[in-house]
């Protein structure tokens, strides 16, 4: 899974591809489909991803919801074989990574009273 910032305007993916073929004329087809709607949010067409040692690397506005946490389904296929090289997911949050937790903001933990228990013999 990716996690990306989604309150950044740009976004750069790192993708490890099924199939790494770095030459020739290869014409990407980049789709992010948001998971809740199943809704596309970016579906772009690319004549070239940056090339690496063993990865690619792609940078672009995604479109991606700035107002809440939301996980998207990522495609990258090759237009000429219509193969699919990379499948994954992008999860976009605006909180770091190191201290994530599914409930800031949204889970507020009453005070609890002390637990008196009667036991009956």
């Amino acid at each position: 899974m990716i996690v990306v910032d989604r309150t950044q305007a740009n976004h750069t993916l790192n993708i490890i591809p099924r199939v790494y073929a770095p030459t020739g004329s290869n014409i990407f087809k980049v789709v992010i489909t948001n998971e809740e709607q199943n809704t596309e949010v970016h579906n772009a067409t690319v004549s070239s991803l940056t090339a690496l040692k063993y990865y690619y690397k792609y940078t672009a506005n995604l479109g991606l919801d700035a107002t809440k946490d939301t996980t998207y389904i990522l495609e990258v296929s090759n237009t000429a074989t219509s193969q699919v090289l990379y499948l994954d997911k992008i999860f976009g949050t605006n909180q770091a990574i190191s201290t994530y937790s599914p409930n800031t903001g949204n889970f507020v933990q009453n005070p609890t009273a002390p637990n008196n228990y009667l036991v009956y013999e």
